[in-house]
Formats: structure tokens, sequence, C-alpha cells
């Protein structure tokens, strides 16, 4: 009998999910907009004035997280679980510059339980770069 592979698991951090899109705006004005009160309402669900290191903090839909890593224009790391969840996830933004004025916005998540979690923040994170393209950037 011949075992596949499963779609996005990894042999050290579960399954993994990740989504990048590039938009046409400069590294700097990406940063400031995703990370601006309105820009995190829409990708964590919860606006904030200032992102410190180190805090809990819990969106309305009751998803907790923890910042462990903030390079300001660069990228954050969450400890990151959704309120149905029992484990923590590990998720990653990245702004990344690209040529021609453009740049990438990149979400990348590990520690996902199998794959229908994996499936489930794919769809998540696509609809969250489709919303910060059409309300954001």
């Amino acid at each position: 009998m011949e075992v596949l592979k499963e779609t996005g698991k990894t042999k050290s951090a579960g399954f993994l999910a990740g989504i990048r899109r590039t938009f046409l705006t400069t590294k700097n004005k990406a940063w400031e907009q995703v990370f601006s009160p309105e820009g995190l309402l829409i990708w964590l669900g919860l606006s904030l004035e200032n992102v410190a290191l180190n805090c809990d903090y819990t969106n309305p839909s009751g998803d907790t997280f923890t910042v462990k890593v903030f390079r300001p224009y660069s990228h954050i790391r969450l400890r990151w679980r959704r309120k149905d969840w029992t484990h923590n996830s590990t998720l990653q933004v990245r702004i990344i510059e690209a040529t021609d004025n453009k740049t990438t916005i990149s979400f990348h998540q590990e520690n996902l339980d199998d794959e229908q979690q994996r499936e489930e923040m794919l769809a998540h994170w696509k609809k969250v770069l489709k919303y910060l393209e059409q309300v954001v950037l």
C-alpha cells in the first residue's frame, strides 16, 4: 500500500499554510497600512494603536495572540490561537519589497492540526488579502 504525503505537513511544525499577494505600492506604504489600526482590524480582528512584545491580546471573536517578534517595515511573528482551538499556532506576516514599485504581503502559519485546519486558514488569509486590497491598499 502506497502512503501519500499529506499536503502542507512538515516534520517539525505540523501543517502549514502560506499565502501571499503582490500589490502595486511601496513597502513603506504597505507596512503603514497593514499595521495601521484599520489594517490590524482587518487581519488581526483587533484595532491597536501600538503593538507590544510579549503582551497577550484577545480580539472580539475570542482569538488570542501574543506578539513574539516585531521588526518594523519587515515582519511580525505571533503565537496565535483561534477560540475553538486547543493549541497555539505560529503566524508570521511579512511585507516584502518587490520590483517596479510593488510589494508582497505574506501570511505564513504553522503548527496547524491537520489538512482541514490548513485549508480553513488558507481560505481565511486569502479573504484577508482580498479585503486588504479593497479597503486598505
